[in-house]
């Protein structure tokens, strides 16, 4: 096993030479050679003693070009750093562009998303008001609707034919006192009644009827005021002709009269209108 002193001196030795000192040239030269662990512990401590830098040793040289070579050395070191240092300005230029845009991109989607936030808050408002309108213009309808206690005083406009609405199981065969209002006093007070239910049952079974047609389109409740306006005019003029008064008030409260009877409809709690009974269907 090599000594500490053995691999110095050889190092010494061949430091004088150019070549290079390794663990392996060192090892060729020592006369029973060694382990490389062996050789590799003392070598490490020849080197940090002797400052072995083997880039810069220049054995055989002159001195004159070893200045220039250091010389030349010093001025690439220095160029090698000024173009470091001009790479790292670009790309901190190249990413301070690029936080710039984020933050220019940022604010400007703030920017968008406080103009959104100002035309919801406005739609709301709007809408909200079209609400408050729309509730003003309901009552005024149901005012003038409960002002109107003339038959003749319900809208036309939007009645439908009686062709279209009226089912055939609400078509009643002519009486012969429906046209004479003094013909139907003379009656008998028993006779009188039942032509009045059997009335007021074919005015049920076609306001059952509107609102089925009616009830795909819309999810709310009924009210007798909208409901009278799709009458035909046939059962309207009937009405008048019978003497029975038919506005929105009366047809309210014969309609809620047949709700406390689990016939036709559903009186909604607290509310003046009316959904179907599900399942019902008149027997007469």
């Amino acid at each position: 096993m090599p000594t500490r002193e053995d691999v110095f001196r050889v190092a010494d030795e061949m430091r004088k030479e150019p070549v290079r000192i390794s663990i392996r040239s060192v090892r060729k030269r020592l006369p029973n050679g060694g382990s490389y662990r062996s050789i590799g512990e003392h070598l490490a401590d020849w080197k940090i003693e002797r400052s072995y830098q083997p880039a810069l040793e220049t054995p055989q040289l002159p001195e004159a070009l070893q200045r220039q070579l250091a010389t030349l050395g010093k001025t690439l070191w220095d160029e090698a750093v000024k173009e470091a240092a001009r790479q790292f300005d670009s790309e901190r230029k190249r990413i301070e562009g690029i936080r710039s845009e984020n933050e220019r991109l940022r604010d400007e989607g703030l920017v968008i998303a406080d103009l959104a936030e100002a035309r919801i808050q406005d739609a709301e408002r709007r809408a909200e008001q079209l609400a408050c309108d729309l509730a003003v213009a309901r009552a005024k309808i149901d005012d003038l609707t409960r002002r109107d206690d003339v038959v003749g005083g319900s809208p036309t406009e939007l009645q439908l034919s009686d062709r279209d609405v009226v089912p055939e199981a609400s078509k009643a065969p002519e009486e012969p006192a429906e046209g004479n209002s003094h013909e139907l006093k003379s009656l008998d007070p028993a006779v009188r009644r039942r032509m009045a239910n059997e009335f007021w049952d074919r005015v049920m079974i076609e306001v059952q009827a509107q609102m089925r047609r009616l009830s795909p389109e819309r999810p709310e409740a009924f009210r007798a005021a909208e409901l009278l306006a799709y009458l035909p005019k046939k059962l309207l003029d009937e009405a008048e002709r019978r003497q029975e008064k038919l506005s929105a008030s009366v047809l309210s409260s014969r309609m809620t009269t047949r709700a406390n009877h689990k016939r036709f409809f559903v009186k909604e709690p607290g509310r003046a209108a009316f959904t179907l009974l599900e399942g019902y269907q008149h027997a007469g």
